[in-house]
């Protein structure tokens, strides 16, 4: 019997001990995992709220907004100055035409703050260095939300020199054919130190006034530009309302995107 029972106490040891080291092992599995994935260990991108986020959309110079819902999603309301880059499965290779902004801060949202944070981690993981994610998104609080398609000054110069390629006028022609209209809302004297060419300048504060100049465009593509972003959105803004059906905003005025100006 005693032997019996020392078998016992033996055996149970024996079974704990064996438990404990696999337990550890699993641990250790677990950290090498975590390894592996340092943008979950060490995020890299800042969290910020409704109000932070509204503070960083003031702030137009050298800041990229990336909603990135759905194009319908987008298309219904988004944050002034946001452009649309859908997180799904070509995200990556879409980002990869915003390596510019790797350096600037860069700003992702969508309805809830989950969707986003994924997103964040993938630019971080792509070497974009101050990315913030909205945790509160735009479901959750009462954003200005517009309806201005916004471009990359990189976008807008490709539809520039493809307009060009393809020999589109973008002035009057002798038959009134116009398929691009470019409207630059600074200054007449910041529209004379240089302008994109062929550009229409019509200063932001005449806009009101001077709008009915542009009614024979109202089904035409119209690209607006300032110098930062900011003033282009209030006047994208002020045309899409008063009737105009393809106005684009370029986010990145001619003091942040290097357009050949004249």
């Amino acid at each position: 019997m005693k032997l019996n029972y020392k078998f016992k106490v033996i055996l149970v040891e024996s079974i704990l001990f064996l438990s404990l080291s696999s337990m550890i092992g699993c641990n250790s599995k677990n950290n090498e995992n975590k390894i592996i994935q340092p943008s979950q260990h060490t995020k890299g991108y800042e969290n910020i709220d409704a109000k932070d986020t509204e503070k960083l959309l003031e702030e137009t110079e050298n800041v990229l907004v990336i909603d990135i819902r759905s194009d319908d999603e987008y298309e219904k309301g988004h944050l002034i100055n946001a452009i649309n880059i859908p997180y799904d499965n070509d995200f990556k290779s879409e980002i990869s035409e915003i390596t510019d902004y790797k350096d600037k801060t860069v700003l992702v949202y969508c309805k809830t703050g989950n969707r986003s944070e994924n997103a964040a981690i993938k630019l971080v993981d792509n070497g974009f260095k101050n990315v913030k994610n909205v945790i509160e998104g735009v479901d959750e609080y009462n954003y200005n939300l517009v309806k201005v398609d916004n471009i990359t000054g990189k976008e807008a110069e490709e539809i520039i020199n493809d307009a060009k390629r393809d020999k589109i006028n973008y002035d009057d022609d002798e038959d009134g054919n116009d398929n691009i209209i470019i409207i630059d809302v600074r200054s007449e004297k910041d529209f004379k130190t240089g302008h994109i060419e062929n550009a229409i300048n019509i200063p932001l504060e005449d806009l009101d006034n001077r709008i009915n100049e542009l009614n024979n465009y109202k089904d035409k593509e119209i690209i607006v530009y300032s110098a930062t972003g900011k003033r282009s959105a209030e006047a994208a803004e002020k045309l899409v309302k008063s009737g105009f059906n393809d106005v684009d905003n370029v986010v990145d005025g001619v003091s942040e995107y290097n357009f050949k100006l004249r």
